[in-house]
């Protein structure tokens, strides 16, 4: 890679003379000290990618780490990706398909003309209200949405080997470009793939099964505690969000943070407009418009995620909440006040509900005595009562093996 331009003599040669080139190596003497407190910490690699080539230029007359920084190979190869304005140069990326499409976004795989890197491209159009799926007028445009700040805010915080890396970030002609590593299939695909042996006891395609959902598990609670320690509800746990990495390595990834956001002190309104729906829990469904929940919604929704991924069949399936929430009394009995303090004050809780009787768990997931303890412990419907990710970790469960 060719060495980057040396740096411009500043102040025309000399010391600072009157006019304006004496005037600019004041002002950059001025400047000197801050630059050096901040661009020698770490957030130099994170917004390097930003700088145009003038300023970083100048950045590295004085500064020897970004003089180091502006050096390595890996740097300007990062700055061909991108333009001196922040954009995505599209020329040093070969697109290979097109994964999927929404009214609002579309995700696309690409390559990387400058690292050979695979890459998953989420093109996001700021345009189109992400809730009714419609094109916004010049005249109604609201500005940018504040769900895709916060998830690349999110994404972002979330520098975890169980997190899906985010690579790059573009925004430019009402598109907003979040780059992110190429893992490979989904979790929910992979359940889809295997034969029935593994999901009937017994059979040695069921052990094998079986060690493969500890391990899937595992590493979906190691993500989720990572988060939740950091204040960060993800509220869209499931197995399509779940990314298994290519090469048999059996690591997974967690992704989806499109309806995440950061948990705060007083808590604000809350929205039930979130979960896919087979993955809600039950404070949301019965919490009316503005329900109150926390960490534990998240919880819920990985012992859902268990239960599929040892069952090959979703947990809980409605086509309205009313009808899944049917579903979760038929499994785990109608909820009381003995198994749920103040359910009966929660806005949307019905007067008269069908009396159902909790059914053995094993009848839905063919686990063994500790896997259905855990999955019991996640299904809690007292949400204070439920595990949490770092207990979870700690269950016998996984202690075992």
């Amino acid at each position: 890679t060719a060495a980057p331009p040396p740096p411009p003599v500043l102040g025309g040669g000399g010391a600072a003379g009157p006019g304006k080139a004496g005037e600019r190596q004041l002002d950059w003497a001025a400047r000197r000290r801050p630059l050096l407190e901040v661009l020698a910490s770490d957030l130099a690699v994170n917004i390097l990618e930003f700088v145009e080539d003038d300023v970083l230029v100048r950045c590295m007359a004085v500064c020897h780490k970004w003089a180091q920084l502006g050096g390595s190979r890996e740097v300007w190869r990062m700055r061909r990706e991108t333009g001196g304005d922040g954009c995505v140069n599209w020329h040093a990326f070969a697109r290979v398909s097109e994964l999927r499409r929404k009214a609002h976004s579309m995700v696309v795989q690409c390559t990387s003309r400058v690292t050979g890197k695979r890459l998953v491209v989420k093109r996001i159009s700021t345009r189109v209200n992400p809730s009714t799926g419609e094109w916004q007028l010049p005249g109604q445009d609201q500005g940018f949405p504040v769900r895709y700040l916060r998830e690349v805010s999110l994404l972002k915080a979330s520098a975890h080997p169980r997190v899906m890396r985010l690579h790059l970030v573009s925004y430019g002609d009402s598109r907003l470009d979040l780059f992110s590593e190429y893992v490979g299939q989904n979790v929910e695909d992979y359940i889809a793939t295997l034969p029935p042996g593994c999901f009937e006891r017994g059979t040695p395609d069921h052990a094998v099964a079986m060690v493969t959902c500890r391990s899937f598990v595992r590493q979906i609670l190691e993500a989720v505690d990572f988060c939740h320690t950091r204040g960060i509800l993800l509220r869209d746990i499931k197995p399509r969000n779940v990314m298994l990495e290519s090469g048999g390595s059996g690591r997974v990834q967690l992704t989806g943070f499109a309806l995440g956001r950061f948990a705060s002190v007083p808590a604000e309104p809350l929205t039930r407009e979130v979960v896919t729906l087979s993955y809600r829990a039950p404070e949301i469904l019965l919490g009316g418009q503005h329900p109150a929940y926390s960490a534990p919604v998240d919880l819920w929704s990985v012992g859902c995620t268990l239960a599929e991924i040892a069952s090959g069949m979703t947990l809980f399936e409605g086509e309205s909440e009313i009808g899944l929430l049917f579903c979760i009394f038929r499994l785990l009995g109608t909820p009381t006040e003995d198994m749920w303090p103040g359910v009966t004050d929660l806005p949307d809780f019905l007067e008269q509900p069908p009396l159902w009787r909790p059914k053995d768990l094993s009848c839905a997931a063919p686990l063994c005595g500790d896997g259905l303890d855990l999955l019991a412990s996640l299904l809690q419907y007292d949400p204070a009562c439920r595990i949490s990710a770092r207990e979870a970790l700690a269950h016998p469960y996984f202690a075992k093996h």
